[in-house]
C-alpha cells in the first residue's frame, strides 16, 4: 500500500470490500450511498483490521484499564484482656498511640494527648469497677449488699426481714438501797480472756482500769 503522505499515530480500520458500482443521478441530487458488500468468501468477523502507519514508533500508552490498587487491610489491635484497672488502661493506651503514631513521644501529664489517654482511662477503670461488682452481686455466694440478697431471697419467694440489732433484758438486784441516776449506769461485758471480775458495783475510772 502506497500512501501519498506521511501518517499519523491515530488507528485507521482497512476492510475487503467488493467494488463500487456506477449509479446515474441528475445534477444536484444529493449522491445515493452506496452499501459496500464484503466479498464471497471472507469471513465478516475477519474481514477488517486495524492499521497504524507509524510502525517504528510505537506508542507507550496502555489502552487497558489498570486494576483497582487493593484495599489496605489494617492489623487488629491486640487487646489486652488482663487490663482492669486505671494503670493497666492507661499503658494500652500508650502502646496502641505508639503503632498508630510512632512520632508522638509525648509523655508530660499536660499534655493534651496524656490527658485525654488518662481521661479514657479513668472511664474504663470505672466501667470495669460497675461490671465487677454487677457480677459479684449475681450470685447469692459472692454478693456483699444486703439489697442483693433480699433481691436473691425474692427469687425463691422468700421474703427476708429488714433485721434489727442485738437486745437482750438485764435486771439489777441489790441487798440495799441504792440511789442513782438511771442515766449514770453503763454495763460492760469483758472478753472471755479478760480476767473474771466480781459481780457489784464498778465506778468510772475503775472501768476504765478494765477496760
Amino acid at each position: 500500500m502506497t500512501i501519498n503522505k506521511p501518517g499519523d499515530f491515530s488507528t485507521y480500520c482497512i476492510c475487503l470490500i467488493e467494488p463500487a458500482k456506477t449509479s446515474v443521478h441528475c445534477l444536484g441530487d444529493q449522491i445515493p450511498e452506496v452499501e459496500r458488500k464484503i466479498p464471497k468468501g471472507i469471513d465478516p468477523r475477519y474481514a477488517c483490521a486495524s492499521l497504524q502507519f507509524r510502525t517504528d514508533c510505537p506508542s507507550t500508552a496502555d489502552c487497558k484499564p489498570q486494576p483497582c490498587a487493593p484495599e489496605q487491610v489494617f492489623q487488629p489491635p491486640s487487646i489486652n484482656y488482663l487490663a482492669r484497672d486505671f494503670q493497666s488502661f492507661r499503658q494500652l493506651l500508650l502502646d496502641r498511640i505508639l503503632v498508630t503514631m510512632p512520632e508522638w513521644r509525648e509523655r508530660h501529664i499536660p499534655d493534651i494527648g496524656i490527658t485525654v489517654v488518662e481521661l479514657i482511662a479513668y472511664v474504663a477503670d470505672q466501667l470495669s469497677y460497675s461490671l465487677d461488682a454487677v457480677a459479684t452481686e449475681a450470685y447469692l455466694s459472692t454478693a456483699r449488699l444486703r439489697i442483693s440478697v433480699r433481691r436473691h431471697a425474692r427469687l425463691v419467694d422468700y421474703r427476708m426481714h429488714e433485721g434489727c440489732n442485738a437486745r437482750a433484758w438485764v435486771t439489777i438486784a441489790c441487798d440495799s438501797d441504792q440511789t442513782f441516776d438511771i442515766t449514770d449506769l453503763a454495763f460492760a461485758v469483758p472478753p472471755d480472756n479478760a480476767v473474771v471480775r466480781t459481780p457489784g458495783l464498778v465506778d468510772w475510772n475503775s472501768l476504765q482500769k478494765c477496760i
